[in-house]
């Protein structure tokens, strides 16, 4: 698959994603790899700022290279399956602020980081009537370039801000008819932030960690068995 982006304030810019899975006969292993890329584009700010803030509209869109490799393995006639996955990023041509004096500043695109890490995960048909899922996420990110730029959101060698380096998810999903359900607890661990209350340019923190629990139920009220469309009310 491909985008073609075209705007009148930066260049234009192509993206692309490609995939693809084999399956070992044998042993019903699923190995799969993908690659891809994508933009992010200047803020309104970054671009047409005013003032102090002084805009770049010759400001370049950021660029990221993503490639991962996985496998999933099914076991106990489909009842359960396992999955593992490696990826990396890499992140180019963000948009860093350099201060002019006596005050203000502009933007250029000037700073590089990357990120990599391991998802894994375990589903589990418990019954017939009851499903769940584990999964986990492993997290390192690094700035490789600062461009120059001393900044408490971007050190050189450092993490990238309000990334977790442990994040998870548990879902139990019942079925009874034409009833079904989603229980599920998100986990969040630690990641470094910045408090500007503290500091006009940012004092580095700890975020704690945090867990979020989800409950969603939905009711199928109709369905049309030879089409296999269907109507559902969700809470």
């Amino acid at each position: 698959g491909g985008r073609y982006d075209a705007r009148p304030f930066f260049k234009r810019a192509l993206t692309y994603r490609a995939g693809a899975v084999y399956l070992l006969p044998a042993l019903e292993t699923k190995m799969r790899t993908g690659v891809g890329t994508g933009i992010k584009e200047p803020t309104f700010l970054e671009t047409f700022g005013s003032g102090t803030l002084i805009g770049n509209p010759s400001l370049k869109p950021e660029n990221s290279l993503s490639w991962e490799v996985g496998a999933d393995q099914p076991l106990l006639e489909d009842r359960l399956k396992l999955s593992v996955s490696y990826f990396s990023n890499v992140y180019s041509n963000m948009i860093a602020f350099l201060s002019t004096p006596p005050a203000g500043g502009t933007f250029q695109n000037i700073q590089k980081a990357e990120s990599s890490g391991v998802e894994t995960g375990v589903e589990a048909k418990l019954m017939d009537w009851l499903s769940t899922g584990v999964h986990y996420t492993f997290l390192r990110t690094r700035v490789v370039d600062t461009g120059g730029v001393s900044s408490t959101s971007f050190i050189q060698g450092g993490e990238l801000i309000r990334r977790p380096r442990q994040s998870g998810a548990f879902h139990l999903l019942p079925k009874v008819g034409d009833w079904a359900g989603d229980l599920g607890l998100t986990f969040v661990g630690t990641r470094t932030d910045l408090d500007f209350a503290a500091s006009p340019f940012g004092k580095t923190v700890k975020n704690k960690s945090y867990k979020k629990m989800d409950l969603a139920v939905s009711y199928q009220v109709w369905k049309n068995e030879q089409s296999g469309r269907s109507l559902k009310t969700r809470l």
